[in-house]
């Protein structure tokens, strides 16, 4: 190989810039996908990651010669290459650009011997350095050290060789392959036809559909949906109630592939089973995909000394009047509004409205909170200083604020909801809204166990029913960063 000096940079450094060129180096986190394209090219999507990043970053390679040796834990070298966000019909995502004037090598991962074991290259004469040696050789230590940490798929497949991810089918027939998967929607054909069933299992770290999703009420940041055909021979056996948003075990069904997409068919032996997340095979697969949760929550927030009263916020025909407007009560299955003629907002919409202080009414999912105890919901609160009172004063008879020494202190709710919709997912702060859950005003939860497990209530109902949750936001500057905060709403 010939000697050459490039700069590389650590995915963490990539930018968004037109004809900004990079040259990094990743380790491959998931397998391969291959496409074909309206020209004569095809294309093959993968993920790579390094030790500077917390998610993956999904590459695009387009190509006449398909790449050979592209598999999990594998290095990759690429040289020249862009990062721009690509659009589709469903999601955009930012990723890595190749094309064919740039070039990329393969080389071994933690089972290499050798730094410069090449697998393969793109280009006939690929340089390599002793840079490039030391950078493989941080790389597989990372590796193996991250991935004693995910659960052995090798185990699996070798217990179940049949037993496939979603993101693992291509357009190959399969005669016989077993599934576990979480339906997300039913279709409801003529009764001549099959029972159409969106199914999902979190493979893969952006989502990815082969149906249309356009009126699909939760769409999943990541994992790949495809369509499961139940034909009237297995559906007569079916629990189709209680399949909705369950895991469940699906053994002996074909793969095809119709209009160009793929699909699952049952078959006359097709056998299914509802998983409790208590169960193993989905304790494993509740890892991963918490792995690849992308919403990560903040370790601390704080709205102390914020200058967020409603006198500073403005609306519109996308935001929530102001109180002074009559106000009306708007009813959804999990929660009360006010506001009523302001219509429903996307959270893309939200995100990126021009005003940063400003109110919305919008239609979410709740997907997941923090923290996480239930007990932490609350706390002491002084309102003279605009600050949390210290742990230790809140077993005392009386709040009294060891700042101001003052009594205007109160129990408050202050905590976050990850919220989901079709467009996007925002992280959103529940604070000083004591009507937040209907009938349970703040205070000490670590010594009202009737309050607390009334309020734990109301969150299972918020993550697991399946249903939107009708919330009015408002969005306000604290230290040069916009934040979100609900308000006017009450979970019944």
């Amino acid at each position: 190989m010939s000697k050459a000096d490039y700069c590389y940079s650590k995915l963490s450094a990539l930018r968004e810039g037109k004809g900004v060129k990079y040259y990094v180096f990743g380790v491959v986190t998931t397998n391969p996908v291959e496409r074909s394209t309206a020209g004569s090219d095809s294309l093959l999507m993968f993920s790579i990651s390094d030790e500077s990043v917390k998610e993956s970053i999904q590459v695009r390679i387009f190509f006449q010669q398909p790449p050979k040796d592209v598999q999990i834990g594998n290095i990759i070298r690429l040289h020249r290459v862009y990062f721009e966000e690509w659009k589709s019909k469903q999601t955009s995502t930012k990723c890595i650009i190749v094309k064919k004037f740039m070039s990329y090598c393969i080389f071994a991962g933690c089972h290499g011997d050798k730094p410069d074991e090449l697998l393969f290259s793109s280009s006939e004469h690929p340089s390599f350095t002793e840079s490039n040696s030391t950078r493989i050789k941080e790389l597989r230590n990372w590796w193996r050290t991250v991935s004693k940490k995910l659960p052995n798929k090798d185990e699996e497949s070798q217990a179940n060789p049949y037993m496939k991810q979603l993101i693992d089918l291509t357009g190959e027939t399969l005669s016989h392959v077993d599934v576990i998967c979480k339906i997300l929607q039913f279709r409801d054909i003529s009764h001549n036809n099959p029972l159409k069933a969106l199914i999902w299992d979190g493979t893969d770290d952006i989502c990815k559909s082969t149906v249309q999703i356009d009126n699909l009420s939760f769409v999943p940041e990541f994992g790949v949906i495809h369509c499961l055909n139940i034909w009237p021979e297995s559906l007569q056996h079916f629990p189709k109630e209680k399949a909705l948003d369950s895991w469940i075990s699906f053994k002996f069904l074909r793969t095809g592939v119709y209009n160009g997409n793929i699909e699952l068919n049952t078959t006359k032996q097709t056998k299914f089973i509802l998983l409790p997340e208590s169960a193993p095979e989905i304790q494993k697969k509740l890892e991963i995909i918490r792995a690849l949760d992308s919403a990560i929550f903040p370790s601390s927030f704080s709205l102390e000394n914020s200058n967020n009263s409603d006198t500073n916020l403005k609306t519109s025909t996308v935001g929530c009047s102001l109180r002074g407007e009559e106000e009306k009560v708007y009813k959804s299955a999990l929660s009360v509004t006010l506001h009523e003629h302001i219509p429903l907002t996307t959270l893309k919409d939200v995100q990126q409205f021009k005003n940063p202080v400003h109110k919305f009414r919008a239609s979410v999912k709740v997907v997941n909170h923090w923290p996480e105890n239930i007990t932490e919901f609350t706390r002491p609160y002084c309102f003279t200083c605009k600050k949390s009172l210290p742990k230790d004063l809140k077993n005392s008879n009386e709040l009294v604020c060891n700042l101001c020494n003052t009594g205007n202190c109160k129990w408050v709710y202050f905590f976050c909801l990850k919220v989901n919709d079709e467009t996007g997912s925002l992280v959103l702060i529940v604070f000083n809204d004591a009507q937040f859950f209907q009938g349970v005003p703040p205070t000490d939860l670590e010594n009202s166990n009737v309050s607390r497990d009334t309020i734990k209530a109301k969150v299972d109902s918020l993550l697991h029913s399946g249903q939107r949750f009708t919330c009015c936001i408002k969005s306000y500057i604290q230290n040069q960063e916009r934040k979100y905060q609900i308000f006017d709403t009450t979970v019944l």
